[in-house]
């Protein structure tokens, strides 16, 4: 009969082979979690291959996981294959429709699938989740701009700025758009804060 310190020995190693089986779980594969930030990783690195794999095995346990149908989308739209990745993030955005970022990704590949009037919705369902979403209001004027409506282009800048003033790219892109709406003035003072933040940078 084991001693109490034998016994203890055992216990903590059984103990520690029932974490390792927890953690690979009963088909053999790592959780769901660890496989989808493996993928991730794949994904920010450029093997868009090899991250869809991984999207599409967490898919295959998990039909219903919002992130890795919304990251399989983004991975398909940087493949090209916009019509593809607008099915997949839609799928994801009803799967949880309160993710800003859902909206936002949406956005981006409704403007370069060239549907800009969807791609404005989303960008402002975005925004209503999430009000000082920087990327979003960027999105926005830029895709405001591109669709001649100079007006609602200077708002999303001017929020752009106010949520980060040292923003120079943003600064000098409301220059341009001022220049559109015959304000010279008001955009030479925006080319020259544009010039000075991109001064202080350099230094």
């Amino acid at each position: 009969m084991p001693n109490g310190e034998n016994g203890k020995d055992c216990h903590q190693n059984m103990n520690r082979q029932e974490r390792r089986a927890a953690k690979v779980g009963k088909s053999g594969l790592p959780p769901v979690g660890e496989m989808l930030g493996q993928a991730l990783r794949l994904h920010q690195g450029g093997q868009l291959v090899e991250a869809e794999a991984l999207y599409r095995q967490v898919l295959a346990r998990e039909p219903g996981q919002a992130d890795a149908t919304q990251l399989l989308g983004l991975a398909a739209h940087q493949r090209g294959q916009h019509a593809v990745a607008i099915d997949l993030i839609r799928r994801a955005v009803e799967l949880r429709g309160d993710q800003p970022h859902y909206h936002a990704n949406l956005s981006q590949v409704l403007r370069a699938a060239g549907q800009r009037d969807d791609a404005e919705v989303s960008y402002r369902r975005a925004l209503a989740l999430k009000p000082d979403y920087l990327d979003a209001w960027f999105g926005l004027a830029i895709l405001m701009h591109e669709m001649g409506r100079a007006g609602d282009a200077e708002v999303a800048y001017r929020q752009v700025i106010a949520l980060k003033p040292d923003l120079a790219e943003a600064q000098n892109n409301l220059g341009n758009i001022l220049e559109d709406l015959g304000r010279p003035a008001d955009a030479a003072q925006c080319y020259a804060q544009a010039a000075a933040r991109r001064c202080r940078d350099a230094a």
